[in-house]
């Protein structure tokens, strides 16, 4: 077993090496390795899981590998060894929903909830990643009433302060306070378990009983992903933190012109060529470009010639912003998939320049920013030489 030798050993030079906590490795190499050594010799990391911040992590995988077989009490058990709320609630989300005894899935969902109560949290989560809240959401049926009420009072608890939130669904645009979005949240599962209470708060929240109108599931209404099962389906919900009546005010106002972007990559689908015509009028660079490679995206299997057509006049649009860069990873995919390979070296060196213009910016002397530094190294450019090395194949 070569391979699991040598991931023994990858693994014991991890523990073995005291790294500062702001190296690159640890942040961004060692979940990767950690990954494969647990594939490859789970065993070595149950025996000898590696110190913060990749402890979690090792965690994280262990459950996912014990869930994967259904030997239930050890991912359970696990899970009870990892120390943060937000690691831990991904994993656990994949167990409430696998889990087929109610015994065990209460077990799951105390754990998250006494490690969520142990830290104060400034923000409340939207489900991207799964907090306590979206665990409500997908999970109060499937859970003890009186658990998930003691859920429930956390989450308000802890919502009282924090930012807006601002709200963009195929429904429209909503905008919340962060209290008021935790009740948006929680209220259909508080009606079915506590209705005298659910109404009070209906009362004391006026401006989210009136939402329930259009939603009436509350954000499961919003986005279907958040049902009880397992989903790989994208979700077409964004949300955006703001400060302040005036900064809620202007990113609702951003987020509705995108939901009209949003509206013509939908619109492909009855008259493709109205979509690209009307895309191609945008005003703003970044929108232009995420719609016309959006509606290539959406017609490229039945119609690969307007799809090409699409990034033809997205190649057009390119912008010296920075933001488009993962928009061209995109817009190569879909060239690729309609093999025409001198579209794709078109749209990869649209993103190459993107990617260098962040790296560049991100590397001034003047400015640094660490952190953006890393993440244009760990994710940009790698990102897109993927799509150069299927080119190539």
């Amino acid at each position: 077993m070569p391979g699991q030798v040598l991931q023994r050993a990858i693994f014991r030079s991890c523990r073995a090496t005291r790294l500062r906590d702001n190296s690159v490795i640890v942040r961004f190499m060692g979940p990767d390795l950690i990954m494969a050594t647990v594939e490859a010799a789970p065993a070595a990391v149950e025996q000898s899981l590696p110190d913060k911040p990749l402890r979690d992590v090792a965690l994280e995988w262990l459950v996912k590998r014990h869930a994967q077989q259904r030997n239930w009490n050890r991912a359970i058990e696990f899970l009870s060894m990892m120390e943060s709320d937000a690691e831990m609630t991904p994993p656990a989300s994949n167990l409430l929903a696998a889990l087929p005894r109610q015994e065990d899935r209460d077990r799951v969902f105390m754990l998250v909830l006494n490690a969520d109560a142990q830290i104060p949290h400034r923000q409340v989560g939207t489900g991207s990643p799964d907090d306590l809240g979206t665990l409500v959401v997908r999970y109060w049926h499937k859970l003890t009433p009186s658990l998930v009420q003691q859920g429930i009072d956390e989450l308000l608890k802890q919502s009282k302060d924090g930012d807006s939130i601002v709200m963009k669904s195929p429904r429209g645009i909503a905008t919340f306070t962060s209290y008021q979005f935790r009740v948006f949240q929680i209220l259909p599962a508080l009606k079915a378990i506590d209705p005298d209470r659910a109404n009070q708060l209906l009362q004391e929240e006026t401006d989210t009983a009136a939402l329930l109108t259009r939603y009436p599931q509350g954000q499961l209404s919003a986005d279907p992903s958040l049902r009880d099962t397992v989903s790989h389906e994208p979700s077409q919900v964004s949300y955006s933190y703001v400060h302040g009546a005036t900064a809620a005010n202007s990113a609702a106002a951003r987020m509705a012109v995108e939901r009209t972007g949003d509206e013509l990559i939908a619109s492909a689908n009855k008259d493709p060529e109205g979509a690209i015509s009307n895309a191609s009028r945008i005003s703003d660079p970044m929108l232009r470009i995420r719609v016309l490679v959006g509606v290539a995206k959406r017609i490229a299997t039945k119609l690969p010639s307007t799809a090409k057509s699409a990034l033809h006049e997205a190649l057009k649009s390119s912008s010296d912003q920075d933001q488009g860069w993962h928009l061209w990873h995109d817009a190569t995919e879909v060239a690729l998939q309609l093999k025409d390979e001198d579209l794709a070296g078109a749209t990869l060196n649209a993103g190459f320049k993107a990617a260098r213009r962040v790296y560049d910016d991100d590397s001034d002397h003047d400015n640094p920013n660490e952190a953006l530094k890393l993440l244009a190294l760990r994710f940009r450019l790698p990102r897109i030489t993927c799509a150069a090395a299927q080119n190539r194949a």
